[in-house]
C-alpha cells in the first residue's frame, strides 16, 4: 500500500538511482490503487482508492472535488460487492421495510416503526 506521487521530477538534478525510486514508488502507488486509510492528499479526477479504512472502491469524480464509492471489498470472503442501483431514496420504516423493493443505493429510513425484517429481495452487495 502506497500513496506516493505519481508525478516525476522535471526539474533539477536527480540521480539514476533517485529517478529509479521515483518511479518505483509511482508505479507501486498505481499498482495498489493509492490504499491507505485516508484519502490521497494530492487526488486528480478519474483516480482510483482503496479506501482501507472502509473497505471500499473509490473514484475521485470528474470535478475532482470528492469520492464517489463504487464497489465494497469484502477482505474476508474475498469479493469486490460493485454497488447496485445508484441514486438516492427515502423509505418508510413499517414492520418489513424492503430495501430491494427499490433500485437506488442509499437509502434512508424515515418513520418510528419498528423494523422486525429488511425483506428478502434485496440483492447481495
Amino acid at each position: 500500500m502506497s500513496q506516493n506521487s505519481i508525478i516525476l521530477p522535471t526539474t533539477g538534478t536527480v540521480s539514476g538511482l533517485q529517478q529509479t525510486q521515483n518511479m518505483n514508488n509511482a508505479l507501486d502507488t498505481l499498482n495498489t490503487l493509492a490504499s491507505g486509510a485516508s484519502a490521497p492528499s494530492s487526488p486528480e479526477a478519474g483516480q482510483l482508492w482503496h479506501d482501507t479504512t472502509n473497505n471500499l472502491l473509490k473514484l475521485r469524480s470528474l470535478d475532482n472535488t470528492t469520492w464517489i464509492s463504487i464497489a465494497a471489498v469484502d477482505e474476508t470472503n474475498y469479493q469486490i460487492l460493485p454497488s447496485i442501483g445508484g441514486g438516492s431514496a427515502t423509505i418508510s420504516s413499517v414492520a418489513t421495510t424492503d430495501l430491494g423493493s427499490v433500485p437506488q443505493t442509499n437509502l434512508t429510513v424515515t418513520g418510528t416503526t419498528t423494523i422486525t425484517s429488511f425483506g428478502t429481495s434485496m440483492k447481495a452487495g
